[in-house]
Formats: C-alpha cells, structure tokens, sequence
C-alpha cells in the first residue's frame, strides 16, 4: 500500500483527524541517514482526555524513539466524537517539514 504525504500546511484547518491518522516530522536531525530518511512518524492516540497524544511510532532507524509523546493535542470540544481539527494539529506539531501521511 503506497502512501501519499500531503504538507499540513495545505489542509483546511477545519479538516479532522481521528485516532490512528499518522503524520511525519521531516528534519528531525538524525545522524548517518539520508536526507530523506531523517524523519520520525507519529501516530494520534485517544486516551480518553479532552487531549489526543501524538506518539512517535517510528519503525525503523526512528525505533528508538518509538513510544516517545510528542505533544497533546486539543480535541474538537462540544462534540460527540473524538477528532481533532488541522488547526490543532497545526498549533501542536508547528508547520515546518510536518505531513499528514494519507494512505491510499
């Protein structure tokens, strides 16, 4: 299954998320990898709080890390599902080198 990494500075910030939506974080400053191989993966998680956890789940070269929380992020308030919005996620992870890894 090929995946497709769309920029999260692209999406609407009104577009949700749902628990296990995936996102990369290019740049990271790994040592020894390419370039392109200097990324971490993350992976939304519900806990049950008005936050999700993002929690890194590199395989890989980013195993190490693999576990590690990055951030909560803030839960669409009000309604009757867990979601978070693009604004969110935004506001959490930053904009610079973040992708929201779109399996097809």
């Amino acid at each position: 299954m090929a995946s497709q990494l769309i920029p999260l500075n692209e999406i609407a910030s009104d577009a949700e998320f749902f628990r296990g939506t995936r996102f990369r974080s290019y740049k990271v400053g790994m040592s020894n990898v390419n370039e392109e191989d200097d990324y971490y993966e993350y992976l939304l998680v519900d806990n049950g709080d008005p936050y999700m956890l993002l929690v890194n789940s590199s395989s890989g070269h980013g195993r190490i890390k693999a576990g590690n929380v990055m951030c909560y992020v803030q839960k669409l308030p009000n309604v009757n599902r867990a979601v978070v919005t693009a604004a969110a996620m935004q506001y959490s992870m930053g904009l610079a080198n973040i992708f929201l890894v779109n399996a097809e």
